[in-house]
């Protein structure tokens, strides 16, 4: 099966932990090393009769916002729900009513363009070259099947050399496309570039056509204008054609415009002399012509201009080819030598051998100004020449800067005076007020002028415009014909050469094609498939922007905020606007209660495991669409570094460590702003919680064992593909994998600290040459830019043991692991050394806990001075020592040490008999808390811990009989006083407030 997962290379590197360790050798004292532990403390009878004070929930300011941390809600959750008691679904409830709160996270949509989500963003990174290249695969294929199957296609051509009307022309051409295009659509009906191909043919090319066919009919009862109009419209959009027979059909079509709007302007016999003396000299088309040849025409006469055609031959045409020529009724489709001849009666001697001695010059450099690409260029566009003679060249600039073509429409009485006048004499007819002047003293202009006006008044207007109608009709049909039969002709190679085009257009614009695909397809499986989107359809029958609005409606959780606000309305809390902004403790703590989400909430399997997955590569970053990393919840830790950004298959925290700040500021719902780089601090209990989730996401998608995950997110296949696997369990679990060991690696450089034999603090990240380092005993200290603390607490001690553990328990069995990146780095005895490492670093920090941090009488200080090597004074927390009692329990089972277990039942014995408050029932918040303070959190790890310890161990002696017996009724108690009825009743604020008596 391929995969379709966001591109992990993970940093194993024997997991990153051997440089966490192996560096510094920690060792065991000698006192320490026994076979047979137990506790070393006497346990305390407590009086468990008359605990039956009522308790009284926290008393919140309703008159004020009320703030929430919801690393303290998952807290108590997962306390819950990994203490199996009869309290356990009240974890559950507790996390499902924090994602009932629309403002305790932020939210993600199903849109993939903008990304609405981090899986849509890092996944068209990856696939949008995979859909390149499927696109033009697929795009060869049509190419391969449209060749084929257009040499099949024909069109009658028997009639064509007759000139029948275009509409007839296109006409057949419509017919002969239609039935391509339904012998393409029966090829293969779910081949998607052959669908939009005949998409386009119904869309596109054949309404072209029928527009075509449409405008050039001509509708006799609509004014020319607008018929010539509406061809200008078809032949701008026609396919069939070529550019270049586009342009000169235009420029024809866009002459015969402005000239009809001229003569649809006449009014009387004056203004129809006028317009006919334009149409005589060619003005319009003349605009056209280049600066060059207007130079070489400039001053010319008449008969010189033609004689750089007719070169002064007597005859133009010769023999019998003359005879058809002077007897072709339809002379407009003549090419324009046979015009020029037509005009001059085939007379090409137009200058007396003297004069053309002279200009023959002249007429030399004029071909070579012919010859040059622009101006052979623009003598094929004015006249559609086909080929390169020069004599057709010269006589399609000359005939058409004349005006020859529409000279010959004129009506002969008036032909017969406009050709033995001049330009200069017939600009001066067009001219009238000039003209009545001159008329004085030249009887024969003025006689000219009378005789043309007296003409055209017994022609009558009409007859002007209708024969000046007529000839632009015949023309431009005409000119039409031209272009379109030999398209006819060979119409199968015009269907497939037009086609291929548009096919090869698409091939050259394929990446944006595949990202238009990718947006099209991934709002479609993403809104559909994950967000429960109705209504959307797969293609190009929606826009994006509907596809977007109606996806952006449906959202689900990202990531949760560090806080939920609550204002008390309506005789109740209810949640309010809250920061947004996260923290690695509620993201880890978050991550740990996936698999009891699943448990209680199946048919919502995908939606939770997608959060997952996107809010793990938020976490750790990825590649943007143009392949840029994007802003991930990582930062530099590294002084210089501050502007680079994780990168998560390169790590290397000799360069530059990256950590998750301990404040991540949040912009576009999945984005850390750049002002969390500004002055980040990092806490050893952030990074452990977040180790901690990591390890559990690994438990949760080891590959070679049963998941939930196969059923949801890891059984989602798209249609086109059903090999592909777009969520793939395999690929996640490397990046948590590779996620928890960046954590390990960061250890040696900016939060490790050691203890002598000597019992001196030795800073572990300064440390140059590991082999001449002895240790008995590490810490962890939180850091910023500046350096690392040198004052460590219980809390975070506590912490780290437990996520080290956690994440030793999940890689011990990774030799199962049949992927090659996991197998290539626990072959040999690499991998071996690495957990033993991390065993020793995990050793280690109980060592510190249980030599500098405990005191003789069994209880946890809160804070150590690692200056002075003593605890800071001051009160001991039963919140401390509860973390501290988990800690060593479950290193002690994971590690098989019965010394750590046996220290955790010291400190049970500690509470007994330093922390227990009677009339509470429970053990004060601290040691000297006369209050009766108490948070369900305690409560809930301190049955979990009792739970534990009252389990048979062949690691240690245990707890005798009696502590057990006592044990076993604390937490009956501690069940049924703080998990009854009227607790879970309360409004979760209160559940994760603190109580007193």
């Amino acid at each position: 099966m391929k995969r379709l997962g966001v591109k992990v290379c993970i940093l194993l590197m024997a997991f990153g932990i051997s440089t966490a360790c192996s560096r510094h050798a920690i060792e065991v004292e000698p006192e320490e090393v026994k076979k047979d532990f137990g506790p070393r403390l006497q346990d305390t009878d407590l009086n468990l009769k008359n605990v039956n004070s009522p308790l009284k929930p926290a008393q919140l300011s309703k008159d004020k916002i009320v703030s929430v941390s919801s690393s303290a809600w998952f807290d108590l959750a997962n306390e819950l729900l990994e203490g199996n008691s009869s309290a356990s679904s009240m974890g559950g409830d507790l996390v499902d009513e924090f994602y009932k709160i629309q403002e305790s996270h932020t939210t993600m949509s199903g849109t993939v363009n903008p990304p609405g989500n981090p899986f849509a963003e890092a996944a068209y990174w990856f696939a949008r070259p995979v859909m390149t290249k499927a696109y033009e695969d697929t795009l060869l294929s049509a190419e391969s099947k449209v060749v084929s199957l257009a040499k099949t296609i024909s069109v009658p051509v028997s009639d064509l050399e007759k000139y029948p009307p275009p509409e007839i022309v296109l006409d057949r051409m419509i017919q002969s496309l239609t039935r391509f295009k339904e012998d393409l659509a029966a090829q293969n009906a779910d081949d998607q570039v052959i669908a939009a191909i005949t998409s386009d043919i119904d869309t596109q090319f054949t309404p072209d056509l029928e527009n075509m066919r449409k405008s050039a009919t001509f509708d006799p009862k609509a004014p020319l204008i607008n018929n010539l109009r509406n061809l200008e419209v078809s032949l701008a959009k026609l396919p069939e054609l070529s550019d270049f027979d586009r342009q000169h059909l235009l420029m024809q079509v866009r002459i015969a415009i402005t000239l009809t709007e001229k003569c649809d302007l006449i009014k009387n016999s004056d203004d129809a002399l006028s317009f006919l003396v334009d149409v005589w000299l060619a003005k319009e088309m003349r605009r056209n012509f280049p600066d060059q040849l207007k130079n070489v025409f400039s001053g010319l006469s008449e008969a010189a201009i033609f004689s750089l055609a007719t070169l002064n031959q007597s005859q133009i045409i010769e023999g019998p080819k003359w005879s058809s020529v002077k007897n072709e009724m339809d002379t407009l489709i003549l090419q324009d030598s046979s015009l020029v001849a037509l005009y001059l009666k085939n007379n090409g001697f137009v200058l007396d051998p003297g004069t053309w001695a002279s200009f023959q010059p002249h007429a030399a450099d004029f071909d070579k100004l012919v010859g040059t690409p622009d101006i052979k260029y623009f003598s094929k566009l004015v006249a559609n020449i086909p080929s390169d003679n020069l004599p057709e060249q010269r006589y399609a600039l000359i005939s058409n800067w004349l005006g020859v073509p529409y000279r010959i429409g004129i009506p002969d009485e008036i032909k017969a005076v406009f050709s033995t006048l001049n330009e200069q004499d017939l600009l001066l007819l067009q001219n009238n007020n000039y003209l009545f002047l001159l008329a004085r003293l030249d009887k024969t202009m003025a006689k000219y002028r009378y005789g043309l006006i007296d003409a055209l008044d017994k022609r009558g207007l009409d007859y002007v415009r209708q024969l000046f109608y007529a000839t632009i009709t015949s023309a431009i049909k005409e000119r039409l014909d031209l272009a379109l039969i030999p398209i006819a002709k060979d119409y199968s190679n015009q269907i497939s050469n037009t086609i291929i085009e548009v096919l090869e257009k698409r091939r050259g614009d394929s990446e944006k094609v595949s990202k238009a695909s990718y947006n099209d397809f991934g709002r479609y499986y993403l809104g559909k498939l994950i967000f429960g989107v109705q209504g959307l359809k797969k293609g190009n029958s929606q826009t994006e922007a509907q596809d977007n609005s109606v996806i952006k409606k449906e959202t689900l959780p990202l990531i949760e905020k560090s806080h939920v606000n609550f204002v008390f309305k309506d005789n109740g809390w209810g949640p309010c606007e809250s920061p947004s902004s996260s923290d690695p403790s509620v993201l880890g703590l978050s991550l740990g209660v996936l698999e009891d989400r699943l448990r209680r909430n199946p048919e919502r399997a995908v939606t939770i495991e997608f959060q997952t997955i996107s809010k793990v590569l938020a976490i750790s970053g990825y590649h943007d669409a143009k392949n840029n990393l994007v802003e991930s919840f990582m930062t530099s830790m590294t002084p210089g570094h501050g502007s680079e950004l994780f990168s998560v298959a390169d790590y290397d925290p000799e360069i530059s460590v990256f950590a998750v700040p301990e404040t991540i500021s949040i912009k576009e719902n999945f984005k850390m702003s750049e002002g969390s780089r500004a002055h980040p601090q990092v806490t050893v209990a952030g990074q452990m919680r977040l180790l901690y989730g990591f390890a559990k996401i690994m438990k949760f998608l080891k590959p070679w064992n049963p998941s939930e995950y196969d059923s949801g997110l890891g059984a989602i296949r798209i249609d086109e593909d059903r090999t592909l696997i777009p969520f793939s369990r395999n690929d996640y679990f490397l990046l948590s994998t590779g996620l928890g060991a960046y954590i390990l690696k960061n250890i040696p450089f900016k939060m490790l600290g050691l203890v002598s034999p000597e019992h001196a603090f030795i800073d572990g990240t300064k440390i140059k040459n590991p082999s001449e380092v002895s240790a008995i005993a590490a810490t962890l200290s939180d850091y910023t830019l500046d350096g690392m603390s040198h004052v460590v607490s219980a809390e975070s001690t506590a912490e780290a043991i437990l996520a080290m553990s956690e994440f030793y328990e999940e890689i011990k069995d990774l030799q199962k692991s049949t992927d090659p990146t996991i197998q290539s780095k626990i072959k040999g005895s690499e991998f071996h050394s690495s957990q033993e490492n991390l065993q020793k670093i995990i050793s280690g920090l109980v060592l510190f806990a249980t030599n500098q941090l405990k005191s003789d009488d069994g209880g946890f200080s809160h804070s150590f001075n690692l200056d002075k090597m003593a605890p800071v004074p001051g009160e001991r927390y039963l919140y401390d020592q509860l973390m501290m009692e988990k800690a060593l329990l479950r290193a002690g089972g994971i590690l098989q040490s019965g010394l750590m277990i046996s220290r955790a039942e010291d400190n049970l014995f500690f509470l007994n008999s330093h922390f227990w408050n009677e009339e509470l029932g429970f053990y004060g918040a601290s040691e000297n808390d006369l209050a009766g303070r108490v948070s369900l959190v305690d409560v809930a790890r301190a049955i979990h811990n009792i739970s534990v310890m009252s389990l048979p161990s062949d690691l240690t002696r245990g707890p005798n009989e009696h502590s057990l017996e006592q044990m076993q009724q604390l937490r009956e108690l501690w069940l049924s006083r703080f998990f009854g009825e009227e607790i879970r009743k309360l409004p979760p604020i209160l559940q994760v407030s603190e109580f007193s008596l």
